[in-house]
């Protein structure tokens, strides 16, 4: 709940504030990934990671393709270069990420794998700061703190139930 709340400060802080569709995606997207993370820690999945990322990564795909196609958007042309570093993201980026995820959800507990989910914003927002000059503003500073502050407390919480701490 504490890493939502960060969010939503990082989504609608500052003096551009996001739109509130956008913000509430983001938000949907966190509670999901949640969701996502706690029912696969209990159901039983392909026991090849590969097969397992796969299949999710289609699924996906294939769910965002009717959002895409039912809300109207379509494209227009299209270039090789895009293409090129679409798939490579698509190939590489993506597989590699959820079979490191599919790992950890195997071998950690939902919450610490999870945590990848709030500090990603964080790591954006402190790369466009760096990169583009994106400016930091007071709510940014908040939002990260409390973005961070879950996580901690996520793996504080998740040492103690399991006896560690």
């Amino acid at each position: 709940g504490l890493g939502l709340v960060g969010i939503a400060i990082l989504s609608h802080g500052g003096g551009t504030s996001g739109s509130a569709g956008g913000s509430l995606a983001i938000l949907c997207g966190a509670l999901f990934w949640a969701g996502g993370a706690h029912l696969a820690g209990r159901l039983t999945l392909p026991s090849d990671l590969f097969l397992s990322t796969a299949l999710q990564i289609g699924l996906g795909g294939a769910m965002s393709t009717i959002v895409a196609v039912v809300s109207g958007e379509r494209m227009a042309e299209v270039h090789f270069l895009p293409v090129l570093a679409f798939l490579y993201l698509m190939l590489v980026g993506t597989m590699a990420a959820y079979v490191a995820y599919g790992y950890l959800i195997r071998h950690t507990s939902p919450i610490i794998a999870s945590s990848c989910m709030y500090v990603n914003p964080v790591v954006a927002v402190a790369l466009g700061a760096l990169l583009l000059g994106e400016p930091v503003t007071s709510a940014t500073v908040i939002a990260t703190v409390v973005i961070l502050a879950s996580v901690g407390l996520s793996f504080w919480f998740d040492y103690r139930r399991r006896g560690l701490a």
